[in-house]
């Protein structure tokens, strides 16, 4: 950059900067300027370039060839009553650089700009110009490394294999607007995610969940190694309007290149999954069976009556989860009939819930019943979800 016979005000912006509380900028630079009159000085932006600051100023300090004077504010230069360097060798445009080590930590942040600004009042009779301003081998260090962005699949996502017992609600809280539940003791039902990192990378896994009064437990295995036991029991909430928090999440790291898995099983009470997020990781899983459409109904039945509900078993099902949680904590009974009038099965509730889940071979209009066999009247929801081939 060049001084002139006129007013000047060049700058010279560096690219956005992801500025640490250790980062420095280093630089090496030579200048001659009309002593005292005109110089240059060092700026930092923290909101795109709207507003400037010196660096000094701003919380920045030299470590190394900081500001050697300052300039005038009796002749209107644009950086008047400033610290800046100025002066310099009548030789400057071949004498060797001097390095500047700048310490930007009081600017730790994304996006900073920094710029190097030239400014020069009107030559008045008599004077000398100066020369100009010559930087070079500009350097920022200890800047961040932002982590690649997570790949999140939500709960509704084909890629998630889920066993018989998955339910679907749709909750505004939840991270895509939904959420699955999977409720009662069962050993043998599960979610998986089967995922892969690339070679070169390592990758990470993360699964968010929900809480509520009703919730149980469920065992993580990665790779088949137990992990840890997951607790979904909250205080506030209910089955299906459950709790959710940034904390309600558990995330497994360093993960080598190659195939794992992710697994919840054991599950005990009610479980929940809202989504799996993957990072320098991806999932192109093909589940052969998962979840159908969840249907989600009120019922009432008085003391000692039946409620009953017919349900269109879709093609391709191959079980199905049937949930009936009461208002209260009430005895009831749960059953499910085929479309040749078989009881295919029969549960009593506990804790005012029953949980039915059944393997199914006939297409056509089911009967879902709810027996009260309370001494008052029932009040409940009829939850049911068929597990169907891909």
């Amino acid at each position: 950059m060049r001084t002139t016979l006129d007013l000047k005000d060049d700058r010279l912006v560096t690219p956005p900067q992801k500025l640490s509380s250790t980062s420095h900028l280093t630089f090496w630079h030579r200048f001659q300027f009309e002593d005292g009159f005109d110089g240059g000085a060092l700026e930092v932006s923290t909101d795109g370039g709207a507003t400037w600051v010196d660096v000094v100023a701003g919380g920045g300090s030299f470590v190394s060839g900081g500001y050697n004077g300052s300039i005038s504010g009796s002749f209107g230069s644009p950086i008047a009553s400033r610290p800046a360097w100025t002066g310099g060798s009548s030789t400057a445009a071949t004498d060797s650089m001097t390095q500047v080590i700048v310490n930007l930590g009081a600017f730790a942040g994304l996006d900073r700009l920094v710029r190097f600004r030239l400014a020069a009042d009107r030559l008045a009779v008599g004077s000398l110009p100066g020369q100009g301003w010559w930087i070079d081998d500009v350097q920022f260090t200890n800047t961040l490394v932002e982590g690649a962005c997570p790949s999140c699949l939500e709960d509704d996502d084909s890629r998630i294999a889920y066993s018989n017992g998955w339910h679907l609600i749709n909750y505004t809280s939840a991270s895509g607007g939904h959420f699955r539940y999977h409720s009662g003791n069962s050993p043998q039902h599960f979610a998986n995610l089967d995922f892969t990192v690339p070679a070169g990378s390592t990758g990470s896994i993360s699964y968010a969940f929900a809480k509520s009064p009703k919730g149980g437990t469920a065992d993580i295995y990665l790779d088949g190694v137990f992990k840890q036991t997951v607790s979904y029991a909250g205080s506030v909430g209910s089955t299906q309007a459950p709790e959710f928090k940034p904390e309600y999440n558990v995330q497994y790291g360093n993960l080598t290149a190659g195939a794992h898995k992710l697994e919840l099983k054991n599950l005990t009470g009610v479980v929940y999954v809202d989504r799996f997020c993957l990072t320098n990781s991806n999932s192109n899983a093909q589940p052969a069976s998962g979840p159908g459409n969840t249907t989600n109904q009120p019922g009432t039945a008085s003391t000692g009556q039946t409620s009953s509900t017919n349900y269109q078993m879709p093609s391709g099902s191959q079980e199905i989860s049937v949930v009936a949680e009461a208002s209260l904590n009430v005895p009831f009974k749960l059953a499910v009939i085929n479309p040749s009038g078989l009881t295919l099965q029969t549960v009593d509730a506990t804790n005012g819930t029953a949980v039915l889940n059944t393997s199914v071979t006939q297409n056509g209009v089911y009967v879902i019943k709810v027996i009260n066999v309370s001494l008052g009247p029932l009040q409940f929801t009829t939850t049911a979800t068929p597990l169907v081939k891909r």
